[in-house]
């Protein structure tokens, strides 16, 4: 869906659903540094270990299965890497679109995430490493501009303030003189 939503360039709408997404996968397979935050137990239930297992069963059937149950565990964390990091990807688009400076630092922050992973391909490898020199400038840009936004407005605010606060003053010196 978050890819249906860059199409349409609805970007909020797109931002939404990868992380939607990458909420649902957290469920299936924990990413890597909560993992190593997990208990040992938990990380051998779930199948989601980068350990090396031994098999040791004296039935040879029974160590085929064991083989093949590991194999799939495996495709499945694969497969769901491979989906993390497209929603990682759509999202730090979409998220540089939206431009701001919380997007952009949120982009930024998928975009370093992306650089860490090892299952990306070159092209997409490549806009994470030009998304990484760029978005540092845009950044900082943003960041000034909306500080001089609300630098802004807190000058509008105070001199407000004490407009209405002189022309209290002023009431109240007539209505008393």
């Amino acid at each position: 869906m978050a890819a249906c939503y860059l199409k349409l360039e609805d970007w909020k709408a797109s931002v939404d659903s990868a992380t939607a997404c990458l909420d649902c996968l957290e469920k299936v397979v924990p990413s890597a540094t909560e993992r190593t935050d997990a208990p040992q137990e938990k990380q051998q239930e779930s199948g989601s270990t980068d350990s090396v297992v031994e098999i040791t069963c004296d039935d040879e059937e029974a160590e085929q299965e064991e083989l093949k149950r590991l194999q799939k565990v495996d495709e499945r964390k694969n497969d769901v890497m491979r989906i993390r990091a497209k929603a990682l990807m759509r999202r730090a688009r979409a998220k540089s679109q939206l431009s701001g400076w919380g997007n952009l630092q949120g982009a930024e922050e998928d975009y370093k995430l992306l650089a860490s992973m090892d299952n990306l391909s070159l092209d997409d490898r490549r806009i994470v490493q030009k998304a990484l020199r760029e978005l540092p400038d845009k950044i900082a840009k943003a960041r000034e501009k909306e500080m001089a936004e609300m630098m802004g407005k807190l000058k509008d605010v105070s001199l407000t303030f004490l407009g209405l606060k002189s022309v209290s003053f002023t009431l109240t010196n007539t209505l008393a003189g």
